[in-house]
């Protein structure tokens, strides 16, 4: 008889609970999750209007701004073959007079001055 479970075992009842417990854990799953979903919410939100700042205050260069506003160019008129050679010369002459050769003496490029 010691292998047949005795009285007590089989007639063992769970433990009691309350009726409003398992409706209390449910309520405070529910508000946790809701607080996360909000929090991610307003992260993706700042996140979003900081990128988005940043874009908006980028600054302009001189270079930029005088491109911009560059008002003498005749556009009034179609361009010709000797309009597209006279630019391209300027062009050329831009680029010479800001030839990386010329910008700094030896001096100011040697290791001393640099620091290395």
């Amino acid at each position: 008889m010691a292998d047949q479970p005795t009285e007590t075992e089989t007639n063992a009842t769970p433990p009691k609970r309350y009726k409003g417990e398992s409706t209390k854990k449910a309520a405070f799953a529910i508000s946790v999750a809701l607080a996360v979903a909000i929090a991610l919410i307003l992260l993706g939100y700042l996140t979003y209007s900081v990128a988005n700042e940043k874009d908006e205050e980028a600054p302009q260069t001189q270079e930029q701004n005088e491109t911009a506003e560059d008002d003498s160019a005749d556009t009034s008129s179609p361009a010709n073959p000797e309009d597209i050679d006279n630019l391209d010369q300027e062009f050329d002459a831009t680029l010479q007079e800001l030839d990386n050769n010329e910008d700094f003496s030896e001096e100011e490029m040697s290791d001393e001055s640099l620091g290395l």
